[in-house]
């Protein structure tokens, strides 16, 4: 195997038990190779900055930074790394705030062992734009379908969004529009059809 064939990998998360399970769980796949571990936010970001991997298994809740600030950090100055969240937690808003700030994926840290290398494999084949997975967007359906679609919370700018899209925007259009950069626009599209669980721009302007 070659180096080409070989994908970089940096892990963020404050507990080395943690750390540990899921560097094996990794490094059972013989293309995969972790090049660092950081256990706040500066150290990822330091160690983002040296190695430059392929994707960044990120934990959500790090002393410092948060894990969305890191992930906000790492779309901006390396835009082509990916980062895949991993959390205790299954919120949807904890969600919605990873991917807007830049992470393409989200697990939590039960599914980890049966689903973490799937979720690494469809990110760096791209073969998913995003990764979320079922246990959530299960969860995510169930409290949008549960309630009145007017009791769905959005931000600011998803309603600004959301407005445009009803017009027939574009997404480029939208970006310019709201002076955003278009794979920021892209992400809050991503979560507003996580939101009302669609799969198209088509089916969220008929649903607003």
């Amino acid at each position: 195997m070659s180096m080409q064939d070989i994908f970089e990998v940096v892990l963020v998360e404050d507990h080395p038990g943690v750390r540990q399970g899921i560097r094996a769980i990794l490094e059972k796949e013989g293309d995969l190779r972790v090049v660092g571990e950081a256990g706040t936010g500066h150290e990822a970001i330091e160690l983002v900055a040296a190695h430059q991997p392929d994707l960044v298994v990120l934990d959500v809740r790090i002393p410092v930074l948060s894990g969305a600030e890191v992930a906000h950090w790492i779309s901006r100055n390396h835009p082509t790394i990916k980062v895949l969240a991993l959390s205790s937690h299954d919120d949807p808003q904890m969600v919605q705030d990873m991917v807007v700030n830049g992470a393409v994926g989200y697990l939590t840290k039960d599914e980890a062992p049966v689903s973490l290398r799937q979720a690494v494999r469809d990110l760096l084949r791209e073969s998913v734009d995003l990764w979320i997975s079922d246990s959530l967007l299960k969860r995510a359906s169930l409290q949008i379908t549960s309630s009145a679609e007017e009791s769905i919370t959005l931000s600011r700018t998803e309603y600004l969004i959301l407005q445009h899209i009803k017009q027939g925007d574009s997404p480029a259009a939208i970006s310019q529009a709201l002076d955003t950069p278009p794979e920021r626009i892209n992400r809050f599209i991503k979560v507003l059809m996580l939101k009302y669980n669609v799969d198209s721009l088509e089916e969220l302007a008929t649903r607003i």
